[in-house]
């Protein structure tokens, strides 16, 4: 049954029939091994897929004939010995035969197992529990994966893994809003801040009042930055209104308004009381990141109330004390300045420069930097 190993030169129907051959001339056992392994999609651990195949002690005899068929090879790394199928054509053959109740039998038996390893990753079991029918479970871990690429970095992958988690359903409403939220997170981390603003949106319905202005605020933010203006504006002066303040009418608003904030920046300076974040109240942390936004958003397209917004967002971020908000207003002011492209920075602007500096190096952590 050794048969003439297949080659990359051989045709494709010639290949598969071979591989059907010797495929159906195998034990029952070593064939539901195999299956196991074909479904596992990657290399799998031999004690998890002896397990999930339940071949118990005849597993290093069926894993030697599946070797010497050429249809299985192992992978040893030092910390653990896996196998797959010896190519990607065994495994398409192999799954191709496989009705949908087979398959899903694998994949609830390949599920707990790996689970019970404490190794596997979430995305990995997200993949089994959904294959195994299971949406809750197949959810719940792709909320963990997701959160996983987030923290890595991940972005896009991330998104996709919050949308699969999402439309799996089965969610209770707070967690519902808070994988809507890290969709809008994600996506507005890989730079579609539309999809972004809407994820946003939909996150702040029934939220608590605080949180869904919150929300809404970063919804505002993603819609200005992308583009849909209308939207944002419409948006953001809910959440200004909210929180007791306003939107000046014209530019020469802007700039009244902006005179008594210049004064008070003079003459306090950029020292300020440090205190973390959660000694804010909900009022304070809102009413500087609507700021924010709007100076980060509006700089670009109505120069002076941008200007208004960045001012105030520096003010209130110094009075509140929080140091990642204060480096923020630092930084996009010390930015804003250098962008009117003098040869030499002014006094304020090395001052602002300088500030920031000190900060990042007394934080000393990832979000700083």
């Amino acid at each position: 049954m050794h048969g003439r190993a297949e080659t990359d030169d051989a045709s494709p129907l010639s290949i598969k029939a071979m591989i059907d051959a010797r495929v159906a001339a195998l034990p029952a056992q070593a064939r539901r091994l195999l299956e196991v392994i074909a479904v596992a999609g990657r290399p799998i651990e031999r004690a998890v897929a002896a397990r999930a195949a339940s071949v118990g002690d005849e597993e290093p005899s069926i894993v030697g004939l599946l070797r010497r068929e050429r249809l299985l090879r192992a992978i040893s790394d030092g910390h653990s010995d896996r196998i797959e199928p010896y190519h990607d054509r065994i495994r398409e053959t192999v799954i191709a035969h496989l009705d949908p109740e087979t398959t899903r039998g694998h994949h609830a038996r390949l599920a707990p197992a790996l689970e019970a390893t404490g190794r596997a990753d979430p995305e990995t079991l997200a993949v089994h529990f959904l294959g195994a029918g299971d949406a809750v479970r197949a959810a719940a871990f792709s909320h963990q994966a997701a959160d996983a690429a987030f923290e890595a970095l991940g972005f896009d992958r991330a998104a996709r893994l919050y949308r699969q988690a999402l439309a799996l359903g089965g969610a209770d409403e707070e967690t519902r809003r808070t994988l809507e939220a890290r969709l809008g997170d994600a996506l507005a981390s890989s730079g579609h801040s539309a999809d972004a603003a809407e994820a946003y949106v939909r996150a702040a319905r029934g939220a608590p009042a605080d949180e869904a202005l919150a929300l809404r605020s970063s919804a505002a933010e993603r819609y200005l930055v992308s583009g849909r203006i209308a939207e944002g504006m419409a948006v953001m002066r809910s959440v200004l209104d909210a929180t007791g303040m306003s939107m000046p009418a014209t530019p020469l608003g802007a700039l009244v308004r902006m005179l008594p904030l210049l004064a008070l920046l003079w003459w306090r300076g950029l020292q300020f009381r440090e205190r973390p974040a959660s000694a804010l109240s909900a009022g304070e942390r809102l009413r500087i990141d609507a700021c924010a936004a709007l100076a980060t958003s509006l700089g670009m397209v109505d120069p002076l109330p941008g200007m208004y917004f960045l001012k105030r967002f520096l003010w209130l971020a110094l009075r509140a004390g929080e140091p990642h908000r204060v480096l923020r207003a630092l930084n996009y002011d010390s930015t804003l300045s250098a962008a009117r492209g003098r040869d030499l920075p002014t006094r304020y602007e090395d001052r602002l420069a300088r500030t920031a500096a000190a900060l990042v190096e007394r934080l000393g952590d990832r979000n700083a930097q």
